[in-house]
């Protein structure tokens, strides 16, 4: 018995479907979080203590001493204290739609891929996918950009997968530039103050 519980582990966590935010722990095999949830008996994650919310509501989550969440509705499932996946720089960086979401990081390929569209073919199309470094955030239900360790996806959920880049839309904004005097963005200090173009004439 005592072999057993050593081979598990209860981990909190976050899990998304199109519908619903729910938040619980769960008992799972104390290997990676992708195998866990691929192994699900029945296909069926149980979760205790549960937390039931939709995305973006702000009304009070309904609560359950347990849940039963069928693997093939999740898109998604963040994780604390689980075995995990390391990220490493080589690989892939990639921006993920699983409608209503989408997910940016990288996801692990196999070592000397010929180039890019070879590495987009390895990521895996059954069963759960880890991504590392992940950003997650869906326009249409107004979720803003989350950061996490590790998102761990469902692929049979995955629409889109393409090359992705973080880029920092402020970049560069700071610096003088001929066109304002070389002030940068002190031009603008006064629309930060409530002005409008002419008051500080």
């Amino acid at each position: 018995m005592t072999g057993e519980m050593a081979d598990v582990v209860f981990a909190e966590l976050t899990v998304y479907t199109d519908a619903l935010v729910m938040r619980g722990r769960a008992r799972l095999p104390r290997r990676p979080l992708a195998d866990g949830l691929d192994a699900m008996p029945g296909g069926i994650l149980v979760l205790y203590d549960a937390t039931v919310d939709e995305p973006g509501a702000r009304g009070r989550p309904v609560s359950a001493a347990l849940a039963h969440i069928r693997t093939d509705a999740i898109l998604f499932v963040l994780a604390d204290g689980v075995v995990g996946e390391s990220g490493s720089a080589s690989n892939p960086s990639l921006l993920i739609a699983v409608p209503p979401f989408s997910v940016a990081g990288r996801v692990s390929v196999t070592s000397g891929a010929a180039d890019l569209g070879e590495a987009l073919r390895q990521v895996p199309r059954t069963g759960f996918v880890t991504v590392t470094g992940a950003t997650y955030w869906s326009e249409s239900l107004g979720e803003g950009r989350r950061r996490s360790p590790s998102a761990t996806l469902n692929a049979a959920k995955i629409q889109l997968i393409m090359p992705y880049r973080d880029v920092d839309p402020w970049a560069g904004l700071d610096q003088p530039r001929a066109s304002d005097g070389g002030m940068g963005l002190d031009a603008n200090r006064g629309f930060d103050q409530g002005m409008t173009p002419g008051d500080e004439a």
